[in-house]
């Protein structure tokens, strides 16, 4: 895998856009778990 360095602004606000909208999926992924935990523990009553 090569690894480019480009020196554009707009390339590097777009990079941190994109670092963002991963965090907040991770974060999104844990939550719904988080809640489908919760769902099978009460439809199995524990």
């Amino acid at each position: 895998m090569a690894l480019t360095v480009n020196t554009n602004t707009n390339t590097n606000t777009n990079t941190n856009t994109n670092t963002a909208s991963l965090n907040v999926q991770k974060n999104l992924n844990k939550a719904s778990d988080s809640l489908s935990t919760t769902m099978r523990r009460l439809s199995s009553r524990l």
